[in-house]
């Protein structure tokens, strides 16, 4: 049995249905089943998993009137059903369900996990960490320094969109050297507060407040002005 019939007999309960050509024209209606995107058009219906990591199925008309969804409630492509499945701890429900929605992440919407995802552990983990700091670390490939935070630059207290993730360090908690640099060099050429603010979020990941800023550049101000 080829991949197209595996899929077609596990995914939409057919056994060896022929596969249209693909269409050239836009659809003329999109429907939501589960996880999928149901275009239809005027020769064939596609089957589109929006998370976007497995082929789109194609079927006629006709074949499409017969397709049975899976009874155990998982409608979505096979990546998808393999990853929830098989997901038996916290951890392993929380990173499917952001596998299956991460094509779908809108920069400008935030984005809120469906139950309690405040704290994850891996199975190699010694500890749990916040969502958004795994998130963050694992979205933009960026490890995660002891002494910053994660949180949201949105107001949405229960938002894990990545786009909306950024790096804040404590007043309380020293920067890092490497940050230390980049801010006497910026605060010596007499770079505005709110300019500052924006350099350390592009170029470094990391957020302080305009008071924060303030507060350090006053210090360095002041030690650079000490005549020894």
């Amino acid at each position: 049995m080829n991949t197209r019939n595996v899929r077609a007999a596990a995914l939409f309960g057919l056994l060896e249905p022929f596969e249209p050509p693909e269409p050239t024209e836009t659809p003329l209606l999109v429907k939501s089943r589960g996880h999928w995107d149901v275009l239809y058009f005027s020769g064939c219906v596609t089957w589109r998993c929006r998370c976007g990591r497995s082929e789109p199925f194609r079927l006629t008309l006709a074949t499409h009137e017969r397709v049975e969804l899976p009874f155990d409630g998982v409608h979505a492509c096979e990546a998808c059903r393999s990853e929830i499945l098989s997901a038996k701890t916290q951890h392993d429900r929380f990173w499917a369900w952001f596998n299956q929605n991460r094509a779908c992440i809108d920069p400008e919407r935030c984005l809120e996990f469906p139950g309690d995802g405040g704290k994850l552990r891996g199975p190699d983990d010694s500890f749990y960490t916040t969502t958004r700091r795994s998130i963050f670390t694992q979205f933009w490939n960026k490890p995660v320094q002891k002494e910053h935070s994660v949180r949201s630059s949105c107001s949405n207290s229960k938002c894990i969109n990545p786009y909306h993730l950024c790096l804040t360090s404590s007043p309380r908690t020293p920067l890092t050297d490497q940050a230390k640099k980049f801010l006497e060099v910026l605060v010596l050429k007499k770079v505005s507060t709110g300019t500052i603010k924006q350099l350390l979020q592009e170029k470094l990941s990391i957020e302080l407040s305009e008071r924060s800023i303030q507060r350090i550049k006053k210090d360095i101000t002041k030690y650079k002005s000490c005549a020894f």
